[in-house]
This record gives structure tokens, sequence and C-alpha cells, in this order.
């Protein structure tokens, strides 16, 4: 019984996912600049581990660097990242939301000419 009201819990405790993916833009082409935005009612962990990485055909290319604020994370990429147009950008971020009582590791991939999500 005390596992059934710990699953029910936990069940209605868990975020609408979509509520917690965050959005990105290009800010240069050159160097590689990206922007990425936590969503209403939620902020960045700045502690926890976070990665962005250009991808091609599934394999890392470059990691960028990454400063990371409550509402916005940066990632500058070095002088010279070549950004081909069939590359993506994979971001992993942790999102929590502004009560602190979730704190989720958000994967999400995008295009990397127009940064539009892919998955």
């Amino acid at each position: 019984m005390n596992f059934l009201i710990l699953a029910l819990s936990v069940a209605f405790a868990s975020p609408d996912i979509k509520a917690v993916l965050f959005t990105g833009q290009v800010v240069s082409k050159a160097p590689y600049k990206l922007k990425f935005q936590a969503p209403p009612g939620h902020h960045f962990n700045q502690e926890a581990p976070a990665k962005v990485e250009i991808m091609s055909d599934e394999k890392p290319l470059q990691t960028g660097k990454l400063v990371k604020s409550l509402q916005v994370v940066t990632v500058d990429f070095p002088k010279g990242t070549k950004v081909a147009a069939d590359c993506s950008v994979k971001a992993q971020l942790y999102v929590c939301n502004d009560d602190n009582t979730y704190c989720l590791p958000i994967k999400q991939e995008y295009d990397c000419q127009k940064l539009k999500v892919r998955n």
C-alpha cells in the first residue's frame, strides 16, 4: 500500500515535459555563439553539469564554453568553429521550477543554422 501512495505522489509531482523545454537562438555566426532561455516559471541550475556540443553524424565536433545565469545560458564556441549545413547542436541543461520542487536534465537537439528544435 505504501508503494502505491509513493508512486501516486511521484506521478502527480512530475511536471508537464513541455513546460520545462528551453528555447535557443543563434546570437552570432562568426564566432558561433548561442543563447538559451529558461521557460516561464523556471530557471537553469547553475551548479549542475551542463553541456552544449556541435554534432555531425552523431559525433561531437566541438564543445562550447557555457556562461550560466538563472534565466539565460550563453554558449561560446572557439573562433573558427565550422558550422556545416547538416550539423546539429545537442544541449543538456538542468531546468528547475522556481519553487525548487524539481530539477530535471533536459536534452534538446537543434539544427545548427536556425537553432530550430529537431526532437
